[in-house]
């Protein structure tokens, strides 16, 4: 699988951070479910730069929440800066929310979670 690119290039930020993260830009908990007209309009856009446009909206950090997605976007966005491994960041934090979520959702099981990154580490 690869990720979707709306002219099929791959932007710079992607290129940039190609071997400073270990996850990669086409994991499951990078994918947002958005509108053509939107993909369009971030597609190869550096996330920073998207970010602070949706921003401007008052009821943005409400959507973030929504979308169970880490709020270290913003300040990111804000600061006009992410740090070289952000990508490892924003999916290990995303991975935590909707494990959390999934956990008060689903009760009367037991979630056993494995990380093969951190076994293929240790190994």
């Amino acid at each position: 699988m690869s990720a979707y690119f709306y002219n099929n290039e791959t932007p710079d930020y992607v290129k940039s951070s190609k071997n400073i993260n270990h996850i990669t830009s086409d994991s499951l908990m990078n994918i947002a479910y958005l509108t053509n007209y939107t993909n369009s309009e971030i597609s190869n856009k550096n996330p920073l730069d998207y970010i602070s446009e949706f921003d401007k909206n008052p009821n943005f950090e409400q959507v973030i929440n929504s979308h169970l997605l880490p709020k270290q976007i913003i300040q990111w966005s804000r600061m006009d800066e992410m740090p070289a491994n952000a990508l490892d960041q924003f999916i290990e934090i995303r991975i935590e929310k909707i494990i959390k979520v999934l956990e008060n959702k689903i009760l009367n099981i037991t979630f056993d979670i494995r990380d093969e990154r951190a076994n293929k580490e240790n190994q």
